[in-house]
């Protein structure tokens, strides 16, 4: 998967979308167990058995001074502003209405970018840091600036980045048939918003390569269709070497997008194949194989997971439909030299992330490793004592599988050797070095979490966020997790917020609502949960049962149903896990008892037990069928 390339199909075309894409071809010419109802199964802590009245929060089960520990860590480092440091002060600019710093800002950054390699930066970067999706005052403040005499090109290309960031946010990324009519509708209004604007951002200023790339991300969420080939054809013709636009037009004609397999395979050939062996677009390979993975993966998806990885063995030589892809691995790796070693790496990281990840593909996964450790010089052995030539990305990477294995031991061997690898690496500044040493500290963050060391979790959270700039929309919610496990509710709700404004939200919201809840501060701990139950997030089905929790603990059944009714994703095991359902359905039972609804009420505990087999959906059966006899006799 590339950074834009969602794991779902495009929605289907409508006249609307079909006339702007007709006329953006045009212009670019030129997501408490109480005894009888319960918690979500995902929630951070084990239920309780009692409603109980809100009481003062208990205290804080650590007093560390996380600053002070965190600046040992980071003894003797140069501590520099970074890119998401200067992004946060032009967003500061806007916000503020100086349109003109704000401007100057993003100049700045566009001219020191140059395509180089695999990306366009710093400008790719920075831009996508100014925008707070969501943000509806940032919004404001953009109309206003393009409501003004002559509004530069750069006004309508950060607009469009934040149309098209929102739409996403809107529709969160999950396939198409999962996801709700309304936020759909949403996305689509975001994303023909996005493309006017760069499309005008094209007619104003056609020498930034950046917004061709975003019009080609924006027309992907239309899938594969004769604008997008259109735009993708004048865009190479305008930035032939820039590699972003041959990865996004590969990825659109995947399946998924409303291409074909051999639609991909013909793509690769015309660019890929006559493509000089030195040339950047050789990269392609490692996409096609990481796309193709995804097909074969889909159709092994259902089987069990033994069976999975010999399924996806041969579906991906079906779908290879011949093409030697060793051979395309092998020449794709061989760009890598001493020289281009931080660029490699970095636009290698998410091609081997991606594959790693995808439940299944650990045999492709760890061949794909070897491969890349071979042609890098790299030593991949756990107990290796020569490391020298060693590369962090590749280490941290490595150290990623033994993690999602559940060996952290293991994990933390490889970070802390990628650690090392980093003073062996000569950086070309300071900011780009703390950046790769924050994005480790990050890891070992996880770790932590993962062990219970909530008190580790916050000294490395800290170290990372001084390294790579503490104003990061994208940066790990485990630092306000840390802080609700730790039972520092006060300071969970600042580090929550300081993530949400930064639009890192949809986890931060329910640690931030856990974290209300604590303080007994209930209607904003509803709100925090209903903004994530009315999203497309992983985290909705959660965030509505703990809404209708509670409005439990404040005996308001009425409130309790109409949530439980509300959210009808809560009983469908496509959308949300059987235990989720099973929940769902029992806590909707025990509110329907409460309204004396006994008979709809049997039903929901019936449904609940066909979901799961929860003690409480079977006590309230029992006593239900109890009651009902008791009524017919």
């Amino acid at each position: 998967m590339t950074d834009i390339d969602p794991d779902f199909p495009p929605p289907e075309p409508t006249s609307l979308r079909l006339m702007l894409l007709l006329l953006l071809l045009g212009l670019t010419a030129g997501l408490a167990l109480a005894w009888t109802f319960l918690q979500p199964a995902s929630a951070p802590e084990p239920p309780t058995r009692i409603i109980q009245p809100i009481l003062p929060p208990p205290a804080p089960t650590s007093t560390l001074d996380i600053a002070t520990e965190a600046d040992k860590l980071l003894a003797g480092r140069d501590i520099v502003p970074t890119l998401a440091d200067q992004a946060a002060q032009a967003r500061q600019a806007l916000l503020a209405g100086d349109f003109a710093a704000a401007g100057r800002a993003l100049e700045v950054q566009l001219t020191q970018s140059r395509i180089q390699d695999w990306g366009f930066a710093p400008f790719d970067r920075f831009v996508k840091l100014m925008v707070v999706p969501g943000n509806t005052a940032l919004l404001q403040r953009l109309d206003q600036w393009l409501a003004q005499d002559q509004p530069p090109a750069l006004a309508y290309l950060l607009r469009a980045q934040y149309h098209y960031d929102t739409g996403w946010r809107i529709r969160g990324h999950d396939y198409a048939a999962k996801v709700s009519m309304r936020h759909r509708g949403g996305f689509e209004v975001e994303n023909s918003l996005a493309a006017t604007d760069i499309a005008q951002a094209i007619v104003r200023d056609d020498a930034n390569p950046y917004s061709r790339y975003l019009l080609l991300a924006i027309l992907q969420g239309y899938g594969n269709s004769l604008a997008m080939d259109g735009a993708f054809r004048l865009a190479i013709r305008r930035f032939p070497d820039y590699y972003p636009l041959y990865r996004v037009q590969l990825n659109t004609l995947t399946p998924k997008w409303g291409g074909s397999v051999a639609e991909m395979l013909a793509f690769t050939q015309e660019y890929v194949d006559s493509a000089a062996a030195i040339s950047p677009l050789k990269l392609l390979y490692l996409n096609l194989y990481e796309d193709l993975l995804d097909i074969a993966g889909a159709e092994c998806f259902a089987l069990a997971p033994e069976k999975r990885a010999d399924c996806i063995d041969q579906a991906l030589r079906n779908v290879a439909a011949g093409r030697d892809l060793q051979a395309d691995i092998r020449q794709a790796l061989a760009l890598y030299t001493p020289q281009n070693s931080l660029a490699f790496g970095a636009a290698l990281e998410p091609i081997l992330a991606g594959i790693a990840r995808t439940e299944g593909n650990e045999r492709q996964a760890n061949n794909l490793l070897q491969l890349t450790a071979e042609s890098m010089g790299h030593n991949i052995e756990l107990a290796a004592t020569d490391t020298s030539r060693n590369h962090f990305m590749l280490d941290q990477q490595i150290g990623a599988v033994w993690y999602r294995a559940g060996h952290y031991a293991n994990a933390e061997t490889l970070y802390r050797r990628a650690l090392a690898d980093l003073d062996r690496t000569a950086f070309p500044n300071a900011t780009q070095k703390n950046a790769a040493t924050a994005a480790i500290y990050d890891r070992l963050a996880g770790i932590y979490n993962a062990n219970k060391q909530y008190e580790q979790v916050l000294v490395y959270q800290s170290a990372a966020e001084k390294l790579a700039g503490i104003y990061r929309k994208d940066w790990s919610h485990l630092q306000c997790t840390a802080l609700v496990k730790l039972k520092r509710y006060q300071e969970a709700v600042r580090a929550c917020g300081a993530q949400i404004d930064r639009g890192n939200d949809w986890q931060a919201l329910s640690r931030r609502g856990e974290a209300y809840e604590a303080l007994g501060q209930t209607d904003a701990a509803l709100a925090d949960y209903a903004e994530v139950a009315n999203s497309e997030q992983d985290g909705r089905a959660y965030a509505a049962i703990q809404i209708s929790v509670l409005y439990a603990k404040r005996n308001d059944m009425p409130n309790m149903l109409a949530t439980l009714n509300r959210y009808d994703f809560l009983y469908d095991a496509d959308q949300v896990s059987r235990q989720d359902v099973a929940i769902a359905y029992n806590n909707r039972c025990y509110a329907k008892m409460q309204l004396g609804q006994n008979e709809a009420a049997l039903k929901d505990c019936d449904a609940s037990l066909e979901y799961g087999n929860l003690p409480d959906a079977r006590a309230k059966q029992q006593d239900l069928q109890k009651r009902l006899s008791a009524g017919r006799v």
